[in-house]
């Protein structure tokens, strides 16, 4: 890697909130962005509470969830594993931060404060930096440079393992409240116990960069510096060449990145100083990964030896230990480190790992539909239909002024979906006829309920005397719908589509694929100091002989 520390800094330094995220000379930088509409197009019509009550009940699948040992060909996506969802979590933890509160009025969303740096810094990691957060760093002088971590859970022998909880307090001793809570530069990421293990891998990966990749005297601010540049741009380098490559529509990746990092044409269009987070993006476009949660996951192979069963639920209503993954806060207790290829495609087996296991475990489809246990989040337990997620979206997008999904589809020229796909089932290649699909009964009649639950909506909202639905889709859900009908990896051997396959959702659709191209694209060029402009190429002692540098790659070194 030719690009030193220096080049960057002097050009770059008047980027607001890059460098303070992690060190103390930017003390003149605004660490907070804005959130600000990317699309100049009128609001979509507001619509009374029992319609998105209407809407977010008919999202939730009741599902508990297979054992690992079986697939779930309808509800699993074949092309993205279930790290990637975890993943889109982190990213969206380190570039958002919106603490409205739901039902609030937002007369002008640009006096809403992004308490993320509009940026692929990793500030939730880094925080404010070793100056203003020392108790972030380590402060022993043989740890010089590094992060801190918490204690060491055990991942069942796994080749590639987390190996650590993250920084917590100390736990309560004299019998009151829990005080086990994460010290974090953002609380988020110990919402689950899967999104506290990234958090906490990616911490190892800096503590790793720091003594074995960058070349400065250690202990020294320069080695720091070095460090957390290397770990910044291998870390762009995966959200653009593998998550977004997975996420995206092929076209519109190859159209943004596969020749370096293109020019937007309505992100920089607003003329902006410096960089934003789009509302289109926060509070819709990249809400996608709540539908890609599965209702329980297995963490590693061992995980039976502390009576949890195959998979754990990611929410129970329990606030035993061993209910959930749930956090807040979230320790991560006795053989439940992540072995990160139950996750993760690439990696090597653990020699525990039994062979009849579905692994790495497959993300669920980009589809309109949530699991039940996000009908019920806990931490808004006994608020009725405020603790579903899906509701919650559905408000927040009309709180903040979107547009419809068809009007926005048409303002970038695209032809809008009609009513009668929004509101039915199938893909551009499926029709919905679930009669002919080869799929068990149980699973026929799911797909059944699900296609009566959306004509139900239609014919209430929009064939009916309310019409609030017509022409007036939420942005959240047009997206999640669009996902579905062109989302189609695959055919079978004779070149038709395979039955399966057809049902959609394996990656985004053409809206919501240029919502998030242009939202990162357009970080990653108004930050003067990322991979954007710049011929990075991964670090081979980082890659370490892998096909590509990708998350498992980055993982691989990082828990090495």
């Amino acid at each position: 890697m030719s690009v030193h520390l220096g080049a960057v800094r002097s050009h770059g330094g008047g980027n607001r909130g890059l460098e303070f995220a992690a060190s103390d000379s930017a003390r003149d930088q605004v660490f907070s962005g804005r959130f600000i509409r990317m699309f100049d197009l009128r609001p979509a019509r507001s619509v009374e509470p029992e319609v998105f009550k209407a809407i977010a009940e008919a999202m939730i699948k009741d599902d508990k969830g297979a054992p690992i040992t079986e697939p779930e060909p309808v509800d699993e996506n074949p092309t993205i594993t279930a790290g990637y969802t975890y993943f889109g979590q982190f990213v969206d933890h380190d570039v958002t931060l919106d603490t409205t509160a739901l039902n609030a009025k937002v007369k002008d969303e640009a006096a809403v404060t992004d308490f993320r740096s509009p940026a692929l810094d990793l500030d939730c990691v880094y925080g404010r930096g070793p100056g203003d957060q020392p108790y972030l760093y380590e402060q022993r002088p043989a740890k010089a440079g590094h992060l801190r971590l918490g204690a060491r859970p055990g991942a069942a022998d796994a080749v590639v393992g987390n190996q650590s909880d993250v920084l917590r307090l100390a736990a309560s001793t004299d019998g009151g409240p829990r005080d086990d809570f994460a010290i974090l530069g953002d609380k988020r990421n110990d919402e689950n116990k899967i999104v506290n293990q990234i958090h906490a891998t990616i911490i190892q990966f800096h503590n790793r960069v720091y003594d074995q990749i960058a070349t400065g005297p250690r202990g020294s601010d320069e080695r720091f510096a070095e460090t957390v540049d290397i770990v910044r741009w291998h870390y762009q380098y995966v959200v653009v060449h593998d998550y977004l490559k997975r996420i995206l529509h092929p076209k519109v990746w190859t159209r943004y990145f596969e020749k370096g990092i293109a020019k937007t044409r309505y992100y920089e269009a607003l003329g902006s100083r410096y960089s934003y987070m789009p509302l289109e993006f926060s509070v819709a476009a990249f809400r996608f990964g709540h539908s890609m949660v599965r209702p329980s996951y297995s963490l590693n192979s061992a995980i039976f030896e502390v009576g949890a069963g195959p998979r754990i639920p990611v929410f129970s209503g329990s606030e035993e230990l061993f209910a959930n993954l749930n956090g807040f806060p979230g320790t991560l207790l006795p053989d439940w480190g992540a072995d990160w290829h139950f996750f993760l495609p690439g990696l090597t087996a653990s020699p525990g790992t039994p062979a009849d296991f579905v692994v790495p475990q497959p993300s669920y489809r980009i589809d309109a539909l949530l699991v039940d246990p996000l009908a019920q989040l806990p931490e808004f337990k006994d608020q009725g239909i405020k603790a579903n997620l899906a509701y919650r979206n559905l408000v927040r997008g009309q709180m903040n002024g979107l547009p419809s999904g068809e009007r926005l589809a048409r303002h970038v020229g695209l032809d809008p979906m009609n009513d009668e796909t929004l509101w039915g089932i199938g893909s551009k290649v499926f029709d919905g006829t679930i009669e002919a699909l080869p799929i068990e009964e149980k699973a026929k009649e799911e797909l059944g309920t699900l296609k009566a639950a959306r004509a139900s909506l239609r014919e209430r909202f929009i064939l009916g005397h309310d019409e609030s639905l017509r022409f007036n889709t939420p942005l959240w859900y047009y997206i999640l719908r669009e996902a579905e009908v062109f989302g189609i990896h695959g055919t079978t051997a004779d070149g038709k589509p395979d039955p399966l396959l057809a049902l959609g959702g394996h990656h985004l659709g053409p809206l919501g694929s240029l919502i998030l191209a242009e939202t990162f694209a357009g970080i990653l060029r108004m930050d003067a100091s990322s991979i954007a402009g710049r011929d990075f190429r991964p670090d081979p002692r980082i890659q370490d002989g892998m096909p590509k540098f990708d998350l498992a790659a980055l993982f691989r070194f990082a828990c090495g």
